[in-house]
């Protein structure tokens, strides 16, 4: 699948889609750098240096934000605001 993202202005929409969960959970963790991430958002919409450069600086949070929904549906509610998981328990022993 893929979402839409709508810009403010008469611009194409630009379509959004999934990432691998091990990509994103390489940005997530700092495998790949804040430096990298314009990569994925290029992987993610299939624009090219250009098309990214033409972004507004309040724009990219904006798109990563829906890649990321559309890569992790499950994490987020009907209303599309991210669920509070619960954190993992440390304590208990591990077989």
């Amino acid at each position: 699948m893929a979402t839409k993202y709508e810009f403010n202005d008469n611009r194409e929409p630009l379509v959004c889609q999934a990432l691998t969960f091990g990509y994103l959970y390489d940005i997530e963790q700092g495998v790949i750098t804040d430096d990298n991430l314009s990569l994925a958002i290029m992987d993610s919409t299939c624009i090219d240096m250009d098309g990214f450069r033409a972004l507004r600086r309040n724009e990219i949070p904006e798109i990563w934000e829906v890649i990321k929904k559309e890569t992790y549906p499950e994490l987020y509610d009907d209303d599309g605001k991210e669920i509070d998981l619960p954190e993992e328990d440390d304590d208990k022993k591990k077989v």
